[in-house]
């Protein structure tokens, strides 16, 4: 992990509290008063906003620490957590696709740290109206917009 000094992990420990109890925009606020940005921190921060059901957002703030300096790419050896944190943000935002491509890129590790999101994609296919699976398995598009989770998403 990636820690920027000793008080991170104090807040750090704080944050996960406040996220068990259903208080993000409170962990949220906690968060703005620190002046360390490590990539902890960062991560804590995109998944408040994710509970908040600020999704848009929680992508920006992913983007800025995930992503390798092309701005396609995840940075090489990024934590599991980070990359199914950050596919969780996209899908959210109605981004299947790149969801999906995150979590291939990151790896097996990632992919099996991802069971949850992909047994809601599945639950989500399986709840479309049978044309619509019917289009979709011989290439159609799936419908756009974001896909329920019967989880909070993120992990601090």
């Amino acid at each position: 992990m990636q820690y920027g000094n000793r008080n991170d992990e104090k807040v750090l420990e704080q944050v996960r509290a406040l996220l068990e109890q259903n208080r993000a925009q409170e962990a949220c606020a906690l968060l703005s008063t620190q002046g360390s940005r490590s990539s902890e921190l960062s991560n804590a921060h995109a998944v408040c906003l994710m509970r908040m059901a600020r999704f848009d957002k929680a992508v920006e703030v992913f983007r800025g620490f995930v992503l390798a300096d092309n701005g396609l790419s995840l940075k090489p050896r990024l934590p599991e957590k980070y990359a199914v944190n950050f596919a969780t943000a996209l899908l959210l935002t109605g981004n299947l696709d790149g969801c999906l491509q995150t979590l291939e890129e990151a790896g097996e590790e990632a992919r099996q740290g991802a069971s949850d999101l992909y047994e809601a994609i599945a639950r989500w296919k399986k709840s479309l109206p049978l044309g619509r699976r019917l289009w979709a398995a011989m290439g159609g598009m799936l419908p756009p917009g974001p896909i329920p989770l019967p989880f909070a998403p993120g992990t601090v």
